[in-house]
């Protein structure tokens, strides 16, 4: 295919899966829960809605894009960067939500989660020398948190390294991201290299530069490098459509008229390595 036509077809994928996805949220926004990862994916969620309709604001073409703009922009650098936070967020909510664990590894997730929260609260107020009455009152609850995951059997099984990490308040999350892929049923060897791709723009690498020249002295490239990374984008978008509404059965319909796609990037994700062997 062009690849013109394929970047068109991307942006135009990307919006349909969009709507589906404020579709889901909106059919879901208020309902109550009792399950604490429930409730945080649902945060995650918005967070990951809300890069993606930015994501598209950048996107020439794209039914979110200005177009009063004075000129066609390829900001490769802002796009990769979102959409690093996009997988990192959905990462973060497998982890959470919907790896299958015994409840005693789920129960310490909890714990680990909201002491690493509580350290960096600690870590932030004292490097701006807060004098906050609270502040005392925040060690205490790290304090708290953290001797209930010491009793935890979870945490006997880890090695010693991870423990004295998650002691100094290191680690709120103690799998790797290629760990976290594994479990989610994602190649280890495509998210490496989609990750380290991504990651060159979020850290400003000699790399990210040498394709920001080169675009700004000629745009010939910019639609092929764009959708690229759509291509990560659309990917992990689906996982997070078809985990996300597994949360809520009733709404698995709604994501029904995407089933397609979303299988066949599931697919891809899985078999990888098989595909490009």
């Amino acid at each position: 295919m062009d690849t013109h036509l394929k970047y068109k077809k991307q942006v135009d994928d990307l919006y349909q899966l969009t709507q589906i996805g404020l579709k889901l949220s909106k059919s879901v926004n208020g309902r109550q829960t009792t399950e604490w990862s429930h409730e945080y994916a649902s945060h995650i969620y918005v967070k990951i809605l809300l890069h993606i309709i930015s994501i598209q604001r950048l996107l020439p073409d794209s039914n979110y894009f200005e177009r009063n703009a004075p000129e066609r922009v390829w900001d490769i650098a802002s796009i990769s960067s979102l959409t690093r936070s996009v997988i990192d967020a959905y990462l973060t909510m497998f982890y959470l939500t919907f790896d299958a664990i015994p409840e005693i590894e789920h129960e310490f997730r909890k714990l680990l989660w909201d002491y690493h929260g509580e350290k960096k609260r600690i870590q932030q107020l004292e490097c701006i020398g807060s004098k906050a009455d609270g502040l005392s009152d925040v060690k205490i609850l790290a304090a708290q948190l953290l001797e209930k995951i010491k009793v935890n059997q979870f945490y006997s099984t880890l090695d010693s390294s991870v423990k004295k990490d998650i002691r100094q308040g290191k680690k709120g999350i103690y799998l790797t991201n290629t760990a976290i892929c594994k479990k989610s049923e994602i190649s280890e060897k495509y998210f490496k290299s989609l990750f380290t791709y991504l990651s060159s723009y979020v850290h400003t690498y000699p790399f990210s530069l040498s394709q920001i020249s080169a675009l700004t002295k000629d745009n010939s490239g910019a639609t092929q490098l764009v959708s690229t990374v759509l291509d990560y984008l659309i990917g992990f978008f689906c996982q997070i459509l078809k985990r996300y509404s597994s949360i809520f059965p009733d709404t698995e319909a709604i994501i029904e008229e995407q089933k397609e796609k979303i299988d066949l990037w599931l697919w891809v994700h899985k078999e990888f390595d098989v595909i490009n062997a």
